[in-house]
């Protein structure tokens, strides 16, 4: 398991590191002479990581985080449209980062109760990992109004061996010896597509290989789009049984297989959306609780369509 190593800037154990605008104390790097001053309408982050030797670097990654602190609902996942990219300093060989996109929150769209008091927090975009290199300043160009923060990855010392196809097949034969333990079995799901949002317009972008696969779906009205909450796949979120339903602590502690949280085991959702239109490999829809790039599993008809006839079981049990 890779684990964290935050480094902090500003306050002591603040959950990201705040990369520091070059109008304030920036610490003194040799090599940040290369780097032109931000241009009109920009900030320029510069980032110094603490020394460390080469063969130690290795271990370690940057997340660079682009994001703004925002008003909130306190209820809804919000996300930034906005990414890093990263560009050559021409005629140094070296690298410098700049957020692209726009500065306008996307979130899903949970109703908060009423009463729900705002909350101000970090709204990130999306991240980039980066080679830990302490021997040059990370520097980052963003438009004014935009923060910098990062955290550093470490990968732990000891190396998980792969399996060969006789150790799976062993390990497959012994549990089945242990049929009576819990099931530990799993199952490969690979997404068929993924969410795109563009403006006001929303669609699902099948892969190319799929696009059989949606024959009369332009004649439902409405479907089942079930999509994987990626931005929570992570051991500690899987692990959580318990909520209180749309993060406000007034509605009583749950499970999570009584509520629509997106911490659960298998981060499974589904939203019911209303198709607009269906060109190729693309179906437009009106709205979905989904960030845009998010994994989709599947699609299903909402109810069942008038031209599907019940099969001879259901006739027999109407009679």
């Amino acid at each position: 398991m890779i684990r964290q190593i935050l480094f902090t800037v500003i306050l002591c154990g603040a959950l990201w590191s705040m990369a520091l605008p070059a109008s304030e104390s920036v610490p003194l790097h040799p090599e940040l002479k290369a780097f032109p001053a931000a241009r009109e309408g920009q900030e320029r982050f510069v980032i110094v990581l603490p020394h460390k030797e080469r063969g130690e670097e290795d271990a370690f990654l940057v997340e660079l985080v682009p994001g703004k602190t925002m008003e909130t609902d306190g209820v809804n996942q919000m996300r930034l449209n906005c990414r890093i990219e990263s560009k050559p300093l021409t005629g140094w060989g070296y690298t410098f980062y700049e957020i692209t996109g726009s500065d306008q929150a996307i979130s899903t769209l949970m109703a908060p109760p009423p009463g729900t008091p705002k909350v101000e927090k970090f709204v990130s975009g999306t991240s980039l990992k980066i080679p830990y290199n302490s021997r040059l300043p990370i520097v980052v160009y963003a438009p004014k109004g935009f923060e910098m923060r990062y955290r550093v990855w470490e990968a732990p010392e000891e190396l998980t061996a792969a399996l060969t196809d006789a150790d799976a097949n062993a390990k497959q034969t012994e549990s089945k010896d242990t049929s009576e333990k819990p099931s530990t079995q799993s199952f490969l799901c690979h997404p068929i597509g993924t969410v795109r949002k563009e403006g006001d317009k929303t669609t699902i972008v099948l892969d190319k290989q799929y696009q059989d696969g949606l024959l009369r779906v332009d004649q439902l009205t409405h479907i089942f789009v079930f999509w994987w909450f990626d931005q929570n796949d992570t051991p500690e979120k899987r692990a959580i049984l318990q909520v209180h339903p749309r993060g406000n602590r007034e509605n009583p502690l749950s499970g999570v297989f009584a509520t629509r949280s997106p911490f659960r085991p298998n981060l499974i959702a589904q939203t019911r959306c209303k198709v607009i239109s269906v060109k190729e490999n693309v179906i437009e829809i009106d709205t979905i609780d989904a960030f845009d790039k998010t994994p989709v599993l599947d699609i299903k008809p909402a109810s069942i369509p008038d031209w599907i006839k019940p099969d001879e079981a259901e006739t027999k049990a109407q009679e």
